[in-house]
């Protein structure tokens, strides 16, 4: 780290100017006189000594950053394994104290040099608890905002317009404006908070952080994607219409090549299993790892909907304290939550989107809404982000949420995207503020936080290009080839597509219910769940050598019509997938 070269800043900013920068520095490193008066008397001198010697190397280095990091003095130390680790990567950090207001905070990193080359922010700390109140009115912090033992980092509030009209708060709470460096609305930058509320906390996560990326190369779990459902209960045709948009989001945004689960908290489903094992099974689900979980339904700030049936009370799906529970197997999923209020991580005790990324075993990180969301708006995100993490790739998880976010509050059109169409197209029929869509894309922007790494790389399995022929006859043999592009075991399936079941559906109604006793009421509802999240017809097992293969596929027990062939290579090193498509002929 460097001093500041004073002449400089004269000559660069002029004597206006430098007292403007000096003035947001002073703010930048928390010395104001009513704070400093709240600190114990005897530490006046250490507290100056720490805030000055922050205020003249920790914020004043000036170099080519591409990381600017907000974080209270207090939460420094157990931050520097990440620091070190970012940086060995080649990362340039520029560290920023947050002030006692996020205004203060974001004026900091809008005055710093070569801002132009700023391409992520990291905010670590927890947020103070909003209460309530037109003016966005938090709880005082101990020790209070602003004093170097302050663990906490403000966040901005913005006044709703849309979801206000549906029993949200008046205000929504959003990091977004730290990243939105023109104030159009738009974030600039990758954005994400590490909510850790003490350094025992943020130790843990950036160890497991590090682990995610380092760990894992080929880990089965890597190709897994859970989807959790709760029912709509918006109406007929909404929910036919969201259902069919769902169906068709998950069918074709995630390549054929990865293993896709359901869990559907509507008991008549096939991917429904018995009622009371439904909790235990999504939070099962999360324990097999994946590449992300998504929960798609109502929300709270500590629980998830409920799962009602026949005969049975109201059954929790998931709620903060079954956090306990995951225990985690594989890869540490990406979590995202299409719902109402689950990252509200301004919250008076923490949210269940925090509680399952601090778990010692839980999320490596969390997409969450901080207040009421609606399903257009949910809906056009959920979108981009399938696209840009299972088209384009994206390497971070900030990437994938930025572009979102910036495709979200574009006009229609700009994404290029069909479903980006035909999701506007619908919710100006169906949507009860269709003259406010605007308005609900931008304030989904806000809503929306990643509670996690903006820099995590995404812990993609490698893809390869697998070729067949377009068809099969039943009974015949299929000849699969690929290139492969490691040493390890093959294995070569053919699957149904997304949707279709391979055996014939148990009666699922209410009549049936309740004519049956109640120790065989829900018989064979899990092991009919279990099939319906198991498409495989053929699987057949090879060891390959790097380099052109060929394996012959005896196509037996499928059924006639479209179906998937999957291929899946585990190496010591690496988890390599690929698929393609094949009619299956009757004979």
């Amino acid at each position: 780290m460097q001093l500041l070269d004073w002449h400089w800043l004269i000559s660069a900013l002029g004597d206006r100017g430098l007292m403007r920068w000096m003035t947001i520095r002073w703010n930048a490193s928390l010395v104001n006189r009513q704070q400093l008066r709240r600190v114990f008397p005897l530490n006046t001198l250490l507290t100056l000594s720490a805030l000055g010697w922050f205020t003249c190397f920790s914020g004043s280095t000036i170099v080519a950053t591409d990381t600017v990091v907000v974080c209270p003095v207090a939460l420094r130390s157990a931050l520097q394994p990440w620091c070190e680790y970012r940086e060995k990567q080649g990362h340039k950090l520029q560290f920023v104290v947050p002030a006692a207001t996020a205004g203060l905070t974001r004026a900091t990193i809008l005055a710093l040099p070569r801002r132009s080359q700023v391409k992520a922010i990291l905010i670590v700390g927890d947020a103070p608890s909003y209460v309530r109140g037109d003016t966005g009115t938090k709880k005082i912090s101990k020790p209070p905002l602003g004093s170097i033992l302050s663990v906490e980092v403000p966040t901005f509030y913005h006044r709703a317009k849309v979801n206000v009209l549906f029993g949200s708060d008046p205000e929504i709470a959003s990091d977004s404006h730290y990243a939105d460096f023109d104030g159009d609305g738009r974030v600039d930058v990758a954005l994400g908070r590490l909510p850790a509320e003490n350094r025992q906390q943020l130790t843990q996560l950036v160890q497991r952080i590090i682990s995610y990326e380092k760990d894992y190369a080929n880990h089965v779990s890597k190709r897994n994607v859970h989807f959790v459902a709760g029912v709509g209960g918006f109406g007929p045709l909404a929910d036919g219409l969201i259902d069919t948009i769902s169906r068709r989001l998950i069918g074709g945004g995630i390549p054929e090549s990865f293993d896709v689960s359901m869990t559907y908290a509507s008991w008549q489903s096939p991917y429904c299993p018995a009622p009371m094992e439904f909790s235990s099974t999504t939070i099962d689900r999360f324990n097999e790892g994946g590449l992300f979980w998504v929960y798609m339904g109502h929300g709270q700030r500590y629980d998830l909907d409920v799962l009602r049936a026949p005969e049975c009370p109201p059954l929790p799906i998931y709620r903060a304290s079954d956090a306990a529970k995951l225990k985690v197997r594989g890869v540490p999923p990406i979590c995202v939550f299409l719902a109402c209020s689950t990252g509200a991580f301004d919250s008076p005790r923490a949210s269940i989107s925090e509680q399952m990324l601090l778990a010692p075993d839980g999320a490596i990180a969390v997409l969450a809404a901080t207040r009421v969301t609606m399903p257009y708006a949910m809906s056009v995100m959920g979108d981009s982000m399938l696209r840009q993490a299972f088209k384009y790739r994206r390497e971070t998880l900030g990437e994938i949420v930025l572009l979102a976010k910036q495709e979200l509050v574009a006009i229609a059109g700009k994404s290029g995207s069909p479903n980006r169409r035909l999701l506007d197209q619908v919710a100006a029929v169906a949507s009860p503020d269709a003259g406010l869509l605007k308005e609900e894309r931008q304030e989904h922007s806000w809503m929306f936080n990643l509670l996690g790494d903006p820099l995590l790389k995404v812990n993609y399995p490698d893809g390869m290009r697998v070729k067949c022929a377009g068809v099969v006859t039943h009974g015949e043999k299929l000849r699969v080839t690929f290139d492969a592009p490691i040493v390890g075991a093959a294995v070569i399936e053919v699957v149904t597509q997304r949707g279709v079941l391979r055996e014939p559906l148990i009666e699922r109604n209410v009549d049936a219910v309740r004519a049956t006793l109640e120790s065989d009421r829900w018989k064979g509802y899990s092991e009919e769940y279990e099939m319906a999240n198991d498409p495989v017809w053929v699987s057949v097992r090879r060891e390959v050598q790097v380099g052109p293969q060929s394996v012959d596929v005896l196509v037996d027990n499928a059924s006639s019509g479209l179906q998937i062939v999957r291929v899946v290579i585990y190496g010591k090193r690496q988890l390599v997938i690929g698929s393609a498509r094949v009619f299956v002929a009757e004979r």
